[in-house]
C-alpha cells in the first residue's frame, strides 16, 4: 500500500515519520474535503506494524501534481476526482512516486480512486489556472 498525501494534508505520513499520532495545524492543502488533522490511531498503529516490511510506504506530493493528475484522469477516463484522489493519481501519472521504486511481483498496481462532491469542471480549471497547468 502506498499511502499518498498532498503536502499540508499529511497526517497519516507525518504521524508514520514520527512513529507516533501527531496532528496538523490545519490542513494547507487544496486537498481539503479528505483531510484530517490527524490519522485514525487504528490506521497509524497498522501503517506502523507495516512499514518495516515495506507493505505500507507513505508519499507527499505537491497540490500542482495532484490538480495535473486530476485533470489527466479527466482526459483519460472522463471522470473528475478531487484533489485527494489526484494526490494517489499522480503516483502513477507523475512517475516521480519513489514509494513505488523496488516494489516486486506481477500483479497489477491499482489505484483506489474517489469522484468527490466538491469538484467539477469550474472548480478543477480554477485550481489548474492556479498552478499555472493547462
Amino acid at each position: 500500500v502506498v499511502a499518498a498525501e498532498t503536502i499540508g494534508a499529511d497526517s497519516l505520513a507525518t504521524s508514520v515519520d514520527a512513529g507516533e499520532l501527531r496532528t496538523l495545524p490545519g490542513i494547507d492543502s487544496v486537498a481539503k474535503s479528505l483531510g484530517a488533522a490527524s490519522p485514525s490511531p487504528h490506521v497509524l498503529a497498522m501503517a506502523l506494524e507495516r512499514k518495516g516490511n515495506g507493505l505500507v510506504r507513505t508519499w507527499r506530493t505537491e497540490d500542482a501534481a495532484a490538480i495535473d493528475a486530476c485533470m489527466k484522469f479527466a482526459d483519460d477516463h472522463r471522470v473528475l476526482v478531487e484533489p485527494a484522489c489526484g494526490a494517489a493519481l499522480s503516483a502513477v501519472y507523475g512517475g516521480t512516486c519513489e514509494a513505488l521504486r523496488g516494489l516486486t511481483g506481477d500483479g497489477p498496481v491499482v489505484v483506489e480512486v474517489c469522484g468527490g462532491a466538491i469538484i467539477d469542471r469550474k472548480t478543477l480549471a480554477g485550481y489548474a489556472a492556479q498552478f499555472g497547468l493547462e
